[in-house]
Parts: structure tokens; C-alpha cells; sequence
């Protein structure tokens, strides 16, 4: 799928917000860098479980819209918060690797 982008001047503002946004989450992630230059978070197994939980009851034909919400919920929330920082140095890895 193509995407077109619209050229367009970006102001001098722009420039200094998107500064702003990129320089905020590096300088986190630079704080929690270990001194040998590594990265260490928790990885949960622990979310298997409830999403087994939601597929067995969906193979027994039983539905609990709240339940699944809640789970779905919990879910998207540990998965952002353990993994998008990997996920983010990643991008970044390949994004400056490539130039």
C-alpha cells in the first residue's frame, strides 16, 4: 500500500516539539542503561495464562464480555509498558544502521 505524504514548511515551533518528543522518551531510556550499555526489563510470562484463559472459554463456546475486556485491557497495558521500550531501540537500531 502507497502512501503519499503532502510537502509541506515546517516551523521553526515543529521542529522544537519534535525535538522535544523524540529527546524526552531517549533521555528515559538512557537513565534506566545499564554501564556496560545494556538494557534489562522484567519479561512476564505471566500473560500466557489469562489469554489461554480467554481462548479456552471461547473454544467452549461460553462468552464473558467483561471478563475478556478486563483481561484485554491488562494485556495491552503490560505489553506497551514491558515491551515498547525494546521495541522502540529496535527501530532505532535499524533506522541508524541503515545510513
Amino acid at each position: 500500500m502507497a502512501v503519499a505524504f503532502q510537502e509541506r514548511q515546517t516551523t521553526e515551533i515543529e521542529v522544537e516539539r519534535l525535538t522535544d518528543a523524540v529527546a524526552r522518551p531517549r533521555d528515559a531510556l538512557l537513565t534506566k542503561q545499564r554501564p556496560d550499555g545494556h538494557w534489562c526489563y522484567e519479561l512476564e510470562a505471566d500473560c500466557t495464562i489469562p489469554a489461554e484463559y480467554v481462548l479456552f472459554l471461547r473454544y467452549l463456546g461460553e462468552k464473558q464480555p467483561e471478563l475478556e475486556a478486563k483481561i484485554g485491557r491488562s494485556l495491552r497495558y503490560h505489553g506497551y509498558s514491558n515491551f515498547f521500550p525494546l521495541w522502540a531501540l529496535a527501530r532505532y537500531r535499524n533506522h541508524t544502521a541503515a545510513q
